[in-house]
């Protein structure tokens, strides 16, 4: 038996001296990470136990990890290797990995930096998400309470006839909803108006969205919401629906996911339909890409991916995106009963026997959506079913089948689509096929029409380039009975110099066998002009020839027109002028149209009355929502509307902006420039939203600024050091300035301050202010001792 040499011995113990003191400041770490481990470290002085930084293909982990060295070889836990986000086969944490005999990895003990440089395949790694398009930031949808007027006056007088009509809508809105009501008064003018007048009353309606629920609450006079291959009707009653559109924020169709993989650190690169999206960088291992930005029919993704050497991957993934899908897990529904309204527009109050509908469409995957229909009353029953398909990369397939049964009689109804939808082409097909008594809610109370027994919809679109324009090909036809209708239709059209365009149509009626056809020429001059030009073949062989040019009225104010000439072969000449008159408050605009000797002149008021914030202000007509701007009774104040001035107060500090789009989240904002120095602004940007039919007041808090500018000194009459921290009584902070200039907005009649030395030492000083006084006032000298 040999001695080892002492030389030896004292190597051997200076390094395992070094080895120990270099691991002690990491004994902290994991114990049951490192429990196996010490199993496998022999009492004699070969093997050692270190803690090594985590390096994985290249990327740094920020972690330690316990690992074993005996001789060449490299001992780990496996919940180490899981803990740094490492996945295989081992069967629990406690099994010890050698990985030097794992299969497909690399194991490097990089001595002088205490590193462990592992490379493995990029599929034991974690994935990683990676979101493409900006999720929209939900910003609650408001409504305040207010009333408004919308009113449409018309005068029309011809060589036959001569009558008027006032059509108007009331609308209540607030935190309980809106709730409107439209009708219309008619008369004439030359007879007598009180003989031939007539008051109608069109719909008088309640409306509650729970936008957080996305659910609509209706009552009164609605419209069902249905299927595509289901018809609408009027119901006076209460409806329950959801409608997507109160949710901007979320998008109802499946978006494509992309996932691919990275064996080292690379830059990924998106490009989707040739433009790119995103850019960022990724860590080794499998990737996905979520949320792309929001597509429409087929196109093409392609990946780019490139490591520090410059060494690139592409991947193309073809996708096909259709919105008629939904969601899986998301639901669209409508539920409705009421009474069957009849005789819409002519009078006020008819209604017939109770009627229920019910619509759903669910969405099961992401590329098959289903839907169901019912509908009921006494004499009248319908159920159906159907739904969409989405086919790999060629577009979506829907189909339906309904059965009825009406007034005792029995039908059915099938009905099958096709739609595709790229950069260059698009078609939609849709076909219906009913039996001769197949009959639904919208024909119930009638008694001598029926449904056609067979329509079908063709229409194809192919951009030929951008020198050839596009040209679109349709063909229509419906049948019932004996009656038959079938049209063929091809249109061209190709832009030329700058905005202008020219367009050709041709079509032809089947049965009839007419045909006609019409070109159209249209350049644009100055910013709101427009000339036009036309070339007509009629159906009965004629041709006709007309020339028009219009000007629009400007948004914010201004005047508009029109004026046009049309000559033909087989009628008199007909010529039409028309002015417009745009302001903020209301729109006119009067005009004559006809023949020689056959004109009928007209004229036409249209606009809104809002009554909110104590205030009654005047409007161009509002359909949709507006919001009332409140400045605190500043005028003049310059408002923004994400980012563009769209006006300013008027002397009650108000501004009107009638045509805010509903669910919306904008921003609104102060010009800080155009306000006077006198004034304080709290806040000078909000971002709001406003719910249909309602308006939402949007109060800047603006007040006049109060202030005092003091010179501060200390019990010695020495000004206090700049940088000096000055407390109000209302806990307000500011600092001292140079040469003791302190100031204080905000102030009161009698005011108290607090200043803070350097060396912690404090002084108090108290001052009057004349608040009588605007703005800042004259300088003060203030002791504070």
């Amino acid at each position: 038996m040999s001695v080892p040499r002492p030389d030896r011995l004292f190597r051997l113990f200076t390094c395992w001296l070094v080895a120990a003191l270099t691991v002690a400041p990491f004994l902290h770490l994991n114990a049951q990470e490192t429990k196996g481990i010490s199993q496998l470290v022999s009492t004699d002085f070969g093997p050692l136990q270190l803690h090594l930084e985590l390096v994985v293909n290249g990327r740094p982990t920020g972690k330690l990890i316990a690992v074993s060295k005996i001789a060449e070889k490299l001992v780990v836990s496996a919940k180490a290797l899981r803990d740094a986000g490492i996945h295989h086969k081992w069967q629990s944490d406690g099994d010890l990995v050698d990985l030097n005999e794992e299969d497909d990895m690399v194991a490097y003990y990089s001595q002088p930096d205490q590193r462990l440089l592992l490379t493995v395949p990029p599929d034991w790694l974690p994935y990683q998400q990676i979101s493409v398009a900006q999720p929209n930031a939900r910003i609650r949808p408001g409504s305040d309470v207010g009333a408004l007027i919308n009113y449409d006056v018309f005068l029309s007088n011809g060589k036959a006839h001569a009558h008027g009509s006032l059509t108007g809508e009331l609308r209540l809105f607030g935190g309980f909803g809106s709730l409107s009501n439209t009708g219309s008064y008619r008369f004439s003018i030359r007879d007598n108006p009180r003989q031939n007048s007539q008051v109608i009353r069109y719909e008088t309606n309640w409306k509650y969205v729970d936008d957080s629920a996305i659910r609509t609450y209706e009552a009164g006079d609605f419209v069902t919401r249905t299927l595509p291959w289901t018809s609408s009707v009027r119901l006076g009653g209460a409806q329950l629906s959801r409608n997507f559109n109160v949710r901007p924020d979320i998008v109802t169709y499946p978006l494509p996911t992309l996932s691919g993989s990275a064996a080292v650190p690379s830059a990924l690169d998106l490009y989707v339909n040739g433009h790119r999206t995103t850019s960022s960088t990724i860590s080794p291992g499998p990737f996905v890409i979520e949320d792309l930005p929001y597509v429409n029919g087929a196109g093409e993704a392609v990946i780019v991916t490139s490591d520090a050497q410059g060494r690139q991957i592409t991947t193309a993934v073809p996708f096909y995106v259709s919105t008629a899908l939904l969601q899986p897990g998301l639901a669209d529904y409508s539920l409705s009963v009421g009474k069957m309204r009849r005789h819409f527009g002519s009078r006020s109050f008819s209604y017939s026997e109770w009627a229920g509908t019910g619509a759903l469409r669910y969405g099961m995957t992401d590329f098959l959506t289903l839907e169901a229909a019912v509908e009921g009353a006494a004499q009248h029953r319908l159920v159906g079913a159907g739904g969409t398909v989405r086919i790999g990369q060629f577009g979506t397939l829907d189909g339906s089948a309904s059965l009825s049964r009406q007034k005792g009689v029995s039908g059915h109804q099938f009905t099958a689509g096709y739609q595709y939808n790229s950069r260059r082409f698009s078609i939609f097909a849709r076909a219906v096929f009913r039996s001769d008594n197949f009959a639904d809610l919208s024909v119930y109370e009638t008694s001598n029409y029926r449904l056609p027994t067979r329509q079908i919809q063709t229409q194809a679109n192919v951009q030929l380039g951008p020198h050839l324009g596009n040209l679109s090909l349709g063909y229509v036809e419906s049948r019932k009975d004996d009656e038959r209708f079938r049209l063929a239709n091809l249109t061209h059209y190709r832009s030329l110099w700058g905005n202008s365009n020219l367009s050709f149509s041709v079509s032809h009626d089947m049965d009839r066998d007419e045909t006609t056809a019409i070109a159209r020429l249209v350049i644009p001059f100055g910013m709101r002009g427009t000339a036009t030009g036309s070339v007509e073949r009629t159906g009965r062989g004629g041709w006709r020839g007309s020339v028009a040019a219009s000007q629009a009225a400007p948004s914010d104010g201004g005047i508009g027109w029109i004026a046009g000439i049309s000559r033909s072969s087989d009628e008199a000449d007909r010529y039409k002028a028309q002015v417009s008159w745009r302001t903020s408050a209301t729109q006119l605009q009067g005009g004559i149209y006809g023949t020689s000797g056959s004109e009928t002149v007209w004229a036409e008021g249209t606009g809104s009355v809002i009554v909110m914030d104590s205030g009654v202000f005047l409007s161009n007509r509002i359909n949709d929502a507006f919001v009332l701007v409140s400045t605190n009774g500043l005028p003049d104040a310059v408002i923004k509307y994400e980012n563009q001035d769209v006006g300013k107060t008027n002397r009650n500090g108000h501004l009107l902006i009638p045509w805010v789009p509903s669910y919306y989240g904008a921003k609104f904002s102060l010009d800080p420039a155009a306000l006077p120095v006198d004034v304080s602004i709290p806040v000078a940007e909000m971002r709001t939203a406003v719910k249909d039919r309602s308006g939402k007041l949007l109060r800047f808090p603006i007040h006049p600024l109060v202030a005092a500018s003091l010179e501060l000194v200390d019990a010695s009459g020495e000004v206090l050091a700049p940088g000096t921290l000055v407390t109000d009584a209302s806990g307000n902070e500011t600092w001292v300035g140079f040469d003791g200039i302190v100031f204080i907005e905000n102030v009161e009649a009698h005011n108290h301050l607090i200043a803070r030395m350097a060396d912690g030492s404090t002084c108090e000083a108290r001052f009057d202010h004349d608040m009588t006084i605007a703005g800042v006032g004259e300088l003060q000298h203030v002791r504070c001792q």
